[in-house]
């Protein structure tokens, strides 16, 4: 309904009455026909970014303390690099089925493009049914996470570590979780750290029933500690594999 203050004729009005709409616009008086109809807002287009955006952000959720920590020599603000890894993530987001999926591998080479971090050719990772171990170069950090998922794809448990390499495979710590997984997806990524340079942040395990639900304390250490230290952090590797039944 439209309102106005003072005398009718003068003053300028906002809203709309019978078939117009009013409204001020850089201090002028606009007045339009109101539309007929209303287009249909559930349309293919529109459900189809919908469905991208709510996982996009689902997705940059459950990786967000990982990925904060990728970023901490580029990105201080934790809600800047969320944003950052939605977008990301948003963009090479499918639809498949009426289900909109993101793969992590293209999550893996979209991010690292798009933040100019190479993956480390010093690090190899094995994630598999049956090997799960990291390969780094001696003295590097690295620093992953392994989240648990049911069948159907809820994460129920996570496990991030973080450790100083010795240049041998160490093997990948599992979250504990309650129930049978399904499926783990791992996120992971390692700190070339400068001759001469010693780690002193965090190190061992950080773990809980949700992933989505991270304290910020514990993981505003770790991003604090890789954004001093003298190295350079390196882009993310990522790994996937269903649990043969």
């Amino acid at each position: 309904m439209a309102n106005t203050q003072h005398n009718p004729i003068t003053t300028k009005w906002s809203g709309a009455v019978g078939g117009f709409t009013y409204r001020i616009q850089r201090g002028k008086q606009i007045i339009a026909e109101r539309p007929s109809h209303v287009k249909n807002p559930k349309s293919a287009g529109q459900t189809r970014v919908r469905m991208k955006f709510k996982l996009s952000a689902q997705f940059s959720a459950l990786w967000k303390g990982i990925l904060e920590a990728n970023l901490a020599k580029l990105e201080s603000d934790s809600v800047t690099a969320r944003a950052l890894a939605t977008s990301v993530a948003y963009n090479v987001a499918d639809i498949s089925q009426h289900a909109a999926i993101v793969d992590l591998e293209d999550f893996e080479n979209a991010f690292n493009a798009r933040t100019r971090q190479a993956a480390s050719a010093g690090m190899t990772v094995h994630f598999n049914a049956v090997t799960q171990d990291i390969v780094a170069a001696d003295g590097d950090v690295v620093t992953y996470q392994v989240v648990a998922f049911d069948e159907e794809s809820n994460p129920i448990g996570f496990n991030t570590v973080t450790y100083v390499s010795d240049g041998t495979a160490k093997n990948i710590d599992l979250p504990a979780i309650k129930g049978d997984a399904s499926r783990y997806d791992l996120m992971a990524f390692s700190t070339t750290l400068d001759e001469n340079t010693e780690y002193t942040g965090p190190l061992g395990n950080i773990k809980g029933d949700d992933p989505e639900s991270l304290s910020a304390n514990t993981y505003s250490v770790l991003v604090s500690a890789l954004s001093s230290v003298s190295g350079t952090i390196n882009g993310i590797q990522t790994g996937s594999y269903l649990v043969t039944p």
